[in-house]
């Protein structure tokens, strides 16, 4: 898969139309796209006349190896990066205590969820 970043949409294109701008960026066919797969999408509305949706996306194409020797030079036409697993892992011994978390922000919250994850019961205060 080939990885496409910075690919610049105006606003009032359906998004229907991103394998023909995905196509034109890497210089071939729509037919030579087999599946399309959008990451992220922001919108960039610094210019407010030309408001623009700015996609990252993962393609794969007919000839993928000849397209990223192409566009080598190209830092936003790349092979789509392997996937990094992160497993969860789980807590060996059995703990007597509950772990206390206090708080309730996204931190407090994404390290209550990482001991569940562990295996733990964390009490969360507020």
């Amino acid at each position: 898969m080939i990885r496409i970043s910075e690919l610049r949409i105006p606003f009032n294109k359906p998004q229907e139309a991103l394998q023909s701008y995905a196509a034109q960026r890497l210089s071939c066919d729509e037919r030579d796209i087999l599946s399309l797969t959008i990451r992220r999408r922001a919108i960039d509305a610094r210019n407010k006349r030309s408001i623009q949706f700015v996609y990252i996306i993962d393609v794969a194409v007919v000839n993928e190896t000849e397209l990223l020797e192409r566009f080598a030079h190209d830092k936003h036409i790349t092979a789509m990066p392997a996937p990094v697993a992160r497993p969860v892992t789980r807590v060996m011994r059995a703990c007597s205590y509950r772990p206390v978390v206090v708080g309730s922000g996204p931190a407090v919250m994404f390290a209550a969820l990482q001991l569940a994850q562990w295996g733990l019961q964390p009490l969360i205060i507020e």
